[in-house]
């Protein structure tokens, strides 16, 4: 693979009426994240309702293996859907920006989803200017 990665944020936010061992199973056995990895933290929503944000830092050769994966096992539509927006997804030519669809991740299906999403935050190894066009043949 041509785009070489440094580190990946993986976050999510869940509600009070979520099961965390549902979300972390599936984000263990479909992303290959393992639940020890992430920190978490209870805060107060908008309306007094607790929320846990999630948090893990990915990096060395398992960040590789996730983006791999995630790539991978997009659909057809989502690589072409990430291709076509992948300016907008890149950061200071450092961080590329993708959001997962928690609930389909749950049921076994990694697909885009920005309602409720897991986030990735990708650092990229190499220094700017980042070839886009590295990225979009990995995805095509």
């Amino acid at each position: 693979m041509n785009v070489r990665l440094e580190s990946a944020v993986v976050s999510f936010y869940l509600h009070a009426t979520e099961d965390p061992n549902k979300v972390l199973d599936a984000i263990d056995k479909n992303l290959g994240i393992p639940r020890n990895l992430f920190s978490m933290q209870r805060m107060l929503g908008h309306f007094g309702n607790e929320i846990t944000v999630y948090e893990a830092l990915i990096s060395d050769m398992q960040v590789q293996n996730l983006f791999e994966k995630i790539v991978r096992s997009l659909s057809a539509s989502d690589r072409y859907e990430l291709s076509s927006s992948l300016e907008s997804r890149i950061e200071r030519n450092l961080f590329l920006h993708l959001r997962l669809n928690k609930q389909r991740l749950v049921l076994g299906f990694i697909e885009l989803g920005d309602s409720d999403p897991i986030k990735l935050k990708f650092r990229f190894a190499q220094k700017p200017p980042l070839e886009i066009g590295a990225v979009k043949a990995v995805l095509s």
